[in-house]
């Protein structure tokens, strides 16, 4: 395994994660929100705490994707059976009202974000098609664009930091907040994946525009309400993976420029979530982790890929927390997406790790005392 050599676009575009994140982490309401989640509470199984990290073991992301409590939790308090711990009332719904403003604010910041593409509100993306994953009123993984967002003038406008006032925040932590946000959306624009949507879109003729077009259109016929409870009519991942082929299977019948601009809007976007929300959403509730006795190290597809690793079961982890690992030949932390666990007499509980290394952090970012 080759030690990865980050980009300046990579280390810049970290370093500008980090910098919101620790702005965000001193807001009160972050402060008091971040408090009960399971992993920093000093225990995990009673009240707030206890509920918490069982609606976590039912597959509603407080650990992987905190920022999306204020959604995520109270569909899963909906649909969770018996046995769950008693929370007091009043401290649950204190908490469920932090958790909203959080996400609220959060998405506000995304919305700006995502307004520095280019062409916005315009773009012609058939993964903004009606009824899509990134478009839906229903169940998805993805950040939702939404009407609202897209209508709002973002694109005239400054990072918001109105909305911070009502996460506590000082006028000289909105300020903060503000410019960090701006910081953020300058590294984004230095990525690779921003610089080849922007040559992508230079590159569409109108005929490639009008084939984007009429790929959206078929989208979203596709997607009608009819057409998707006709494949399932109450089955919210079911539902969501008939959205998500309907896009794939579009998508990968593009041509040319058009399919160009297609790929290169995926993954600007995506890059938007991993970054500006999920890794982001980790360092300013939980921060890294770092890691001793890795074993087995091996890595996988062309930079950053994957790496998976073997650890001792002593830190607790979920999927999407950031670690350090102590290898010499990764150098960088890495943003957890699955955890599987073995049990032998000899070596106990162990720990298989899979996770993208996020390039260019060794530079930029203090690595956590194990």
């Amino acid at each position: 395994m080759a030690v990865t050599v980050a980009s300046g676009g990579e280390a810049a575009l970290w370093e500008a994660v980090a910098r919101q994140a620790s702005v965000w982490a001193d807001l009160p309401v972050i402060r008091r929100f971040a408090a009960q989640l399971p992993r920093n509470a000093s225990q995990r199984s009673l009240g707030l705490p206890g509920l918490l990290q069982h609606v976590t073991a039912s597959g509603g992301e407080v650990a992987g994707r905190p920022l999306r409590s204020g959604t995520n939790v109270p569909q899963m308090l909906s649909i969770v059976g018996d046995g769950v711990p008693s929370v007091d009332q009043g401290v649950l719904h204190q908490w469920l009202e932090d958790a909203s403003y959080v996400e609220g604010v959060h998405r506000v910041t995304i919305a700006w974000l995502r307004s520095r593409l280019p062409r916005y509100p315009q773009l012609p993306a058939p993964q903004l098609g009606r009824g899509t994953p990134l478009t839906t009123d229903e169940f998805t993984y993805r950040l939702p664009w939404t009407r609202e967002e897209l209508a709002a003038g973002f694109q005239f406008q400054d990072p918001p930091t109105k909305p911070l006032q009502v996460l506590g925040a000082t006028e000289q932590q909105a300020a903060r907040a503000g410019e960090a946000a701006r910081q953020l959306a300058l590294a984004l624009a230095g990525t690779a994946q921003w610089q080849r949507l922007h040559a992508a879109d230079a590159a569409l003729s109108p005929d490639d525009r009008a084939e984007l077009i009429a790929a959206r259109k078929a989208i979203a016929d596709a997607l009608k309400s009819a057409v998707v409870d006709a494949h399932e009519p109450d089955l919210a991942i079911p539902r969501d993976a008939y959205r998500q082929q309907v896009v794939a299977d579009a998508v990968g019948a593009l041509t040319g420029p058009a399919s160009d601009y297609a790929d290169s809007f995926d993954a600007a976007d995506r890059l938007i979530e991993l970054a500006a929300s999920d890794v982001f959403g980790q360092l300013a509730v939980y921060g890294a982790v770092g890691l001793t006795g890795v074993t087995d190290l091996a890595a996988h597809g062309e930079e950053p890929g994957t790496v998976e690793f073997t650890v001792e079961d002593t830190v607790h982890l979920d999927p999407g927390s950031i670690v350090w690992l102590d290898d010499p030949l990764l150098p960088d932390a890495v943003h957890l997406t699955r955890l599987g666990f073995t049990f032998d007499q000899a070596e106990g509980m162990r720990v298989r790790g899979v996770g993208r290394p996020l390039v260019g952090t060794a530079t930029v970012w203090s690595r956590p005392a194990p």
